[in-house]
């Protein structure tokens, strides 16, 4: 969930593609697990041009 989240998710266009990456909310310690919330439904990524 939110709470144990550390990493966000943040969409990039680049060339008319689309690129998501996982970007850090917070300090992570070396051999930390990543957490993501997946539930969140923030933000909509349309998928059609993924590779």
């Amino acid at each position: 969930g939110k709470k144990k989240q550390n990493v966000k998710c943040v969409r990039y266009d680049i060339d008319g593609e689309c690129h998501v990456l996982l970007v850090a909310c917070r300090d992570i310690a070396r051999g930390e697990k990543l957490y993501y919330d997946y539930n969140g439904h923030e933000y909509a990524y349309p998928t059609h041009h993924f590779v």
